[in-house]
């Protein structure tokens, strides 16, 4: 049994709110990988020098996004899709989701809260 604080996607040890935010910023507004990972994931670990600025989480949820399986909501993406259209796909997902009136990353931020998360892949 896994208990993690109410908001952290299943088996993804990350807030939903997290994984929106870093799927926007990697997508809809071109960060780097390691510009998100230094906005998302502020805390170093032991695998930092192994993965250098390639971040593999990022890259799992961009994975998922691309095949459909990360949001409920979502929808799979053409084969001919990078990683980065992908999560951009899955960032405005979050942000139709979110309330209207607040700038891109809070609606994305907003719509993470609400959106129903797909299992690990």
């Amino acid at each position: 049994m896994t208990v993690a604080p109410p908001g952290v996607v299943w088996r993804r040890l990350f807030a939903a709110t997290a994984i929106g935010l870093a799927l926007a910023l990697f997508g809809m507004q071109r960060a780097s990988v390691d510009a998100v990972r230094k906005v998302v994931a502020t805390t170093s670990s032991a695998r930092d020098r192994a993965e250098g600025s390639s971040w593999s989480t990022l890259r799992r949820w961009a994975h998922a996004a691309k095949a459909g399986t990360l949001l409920v909501e979502g929808r799979g993406c053409p084969e001919t899709f990078t990683l980065r259209q992908a999560a951009e796909r899955a960032a405005t997902t979050l942000q139709a989701l979110g309330q209207r009136g607040t700038d891109v990353l809070g609606r994305v931020w907003q719509g993470a809260l609400v959106a129903r998360w797909g299992g690990a892949s």
